[in-house]
């Protein structure tokens, strides 16, 4: 559902079914912003965005959750592993605006986007 949601957006999207799939998209790919749902095999979504944080800084990230696990949430955005965090069910809009700051974000403060030009060779 999200992918048909934000492909008409224009975005270019790359899927995994789990954390570890994930890392090895992330370690092939330029990815700038990450939606995760809390629930995925093996691992919390939490747990797998503070691992693309410490591996990937620049990378903005946006969880879902069907419920709210106050303590899990709470330190995730404490150590900043978490942009957004989104309730299941969503509205299309709430998510596409989401999307659309992250990337705005991304923009703003990505080392990438933010690197000084380096000047020509004399």
């Amino acid at each position: 559902a999200l992918v048909r949601l934000l492909r008409r957006d224009g975005y270019r999207i790359v899927t995994a079914s789990s954390a570890a799939d994930a890392l090895d998209v992330l370690a092939r790919e330029s990815v700038h912003v990450i939606v995760s749902d809390h629930r995925m095999p093996g691992t919390t979504g939490a747990e797998f965005l503070g691992t693309v944080k410490a591996m990937y800084p620049d990378t903005v990230r946006i969880l879902f959750s069907g419920f709210i696990e106050v303590d899990a949430l709470t330190d995730a955005v404490n150590r900043g592993a978490v942009f957004r965090f989104l309730l299941k069910p969503w509205s299309d809009d709430v998510v596409r605006d989401a999307v659309r700051e992250a990337f705005r974000y991304y923009r703003l403060t990505s080392l990438e986007a933010t690197a000084d030009p380096v000047p020509p060779a004399a």
